[in-house]
């Protein structure tokens, strides 16, 4: 779970709700960006939201290597269809879409607490789910976490997928048996664990919610 010491008591200086809009502007963005031009512009303004909202850029790089893979995998297959040349460019094009898309999510989970996501989400919408998109948005880094734990331990017992195997079609089987399904499976007890936790609090009996601040007194 994200802390609220990893969050920069510098980044407090910018609302939560203005990240909130930035990050969603960039991830909506991502939709529209189709050429290597729109796709770099659109790399330099999430460099630039990082040192804005004061995220640790070292913890971002390292969960951002799992998109390795699945860039990767998008290329392969568009080779495949469409040949050498138009399947690597569109391939490439497809993945760092992707790639641009979940970014700013992972940008806003080290820059805001779950409560200032939380609050600031409340304004504009119901508060219960104001606190599952707060969740969901908090918990996408310890999922990343998960996959890398996963993807290193099935690499000790033999799978074959690593970067050098995947490059045959033949060991794809072995990257959706021994990491995508586990990777689901742990998905499902996590959500049935916050989901237990929040019944056990009695979440969503009352209208008025608080949040905590993070400080403790």
């Amino acid at each position: 779970m994200i802390s609220v010491s990893s969050v920069s008591s510098k980044s407090s200086k910018i609302p939560g709700g203005l990240k909130i809009i930035g990050c969603m502007s960039l991830s909506i963005a991502a939709f529209a960006s189709r050429t290597p031009y729109t796709l770099g512009l659109l790399f330099l303004c999430n460099i630039l939201a990082i040192i804005l909202f004061n995220s640790p850029f070292i913890e971002i790089v390292k969960e951002c290597k799992f998109f390795i893979f699945q860039c990767i995998i998008i290329v392969l297959l568009y080779i495949l269809k469409f040949g050498w040349a138009p399947g690597f460019k569109s391939g490439l094009l497809l993945s760092l879409q992707f790639v641009f898309f979940l970014l700013p999510g992972i940008i806003l989970s080290h820059s805001i607490t779950p409560a200032q996501t939380a609050k600031s989400l409340s304004l504009v919408m119901p508060h219960y789910l104001a606190f599952v998109l707060s969740v969901c948005l908090h918990f996408i880094h310890i999922l990343l976490e998960e996959i890398r734990e996963i993807y290193e331990a099935q690499l000790l017992r033999g799978a074959k997928i690593s970067s050098k195997e995947l490059m045959k079609p033949s060991n794809w089987k072995d990257l959706i048996t021994c990491l995508l399904i586990p990777t689901i499976i742990y998905g499902f007890s996590m959500a049935r664990q916050i989901s237990f936790a929040a019944k056990s609090r009695a979440f969503n009996i009352y209208q008025k919610r608080t949040y905590w601040n993070g400080h403790y007194e």
